[in-house]
């Protein structure tokens, strides 16, 4: 299977290119194509990998975030953020979503991948 992987910077990029489309007299349509881009990688990061050779009574299944040394409850919260700030550009409130996604980048810059993660 080759999948792309979405690495830190990807996720900070996409939210910053949501936030160039959400300045006043931005474009709302454009904001929405990238948010739902971003919620796929978001989605990608949290897609199951099945563990082959596991520990006795460990896991069975890594996420991907987890592979590339982020936290995996920090992805869940972009990604209800992200969720929350599609729903907010459909409805038009651009304010609110600014809003939104300037918290999801702050939160997200804050994470530090592992070291594990870091050689991927």
């Amino acid at each position: 299977m080759n999948e792309k992987i979405v690495h830190t910077q990807d996720i900070a990029g996409s939210i910053d290119s949501v936030l160039k489309h959400l300045k006043p007299n931005g474009q709302g349509r454009q904001a929405l194509l990238q948010a739902n881009l971003l919620l796929t990688n978001v989605m990608a990061l949290l897609r199951p990998i099945r563990i082959k050779k596991r520990e006795p009574d460990g896991p069975r299944v890594m996420y991907t975030a987890e592979k590339l040394g982020l936290g995996i409850q920090r992805v869940r919260l972009l990604k209800a953020a992200v969720v929350r700030g599609i729903r907010e550009i459909e409805n038009g409130d651009h304010q609110a979503a600014r809003e939104t996604f300037k918290a999801a980048l702050d939160s997200w810059d804050q994470q530090k991948p592992t070291p594990e993660g870091q050689r991927d």
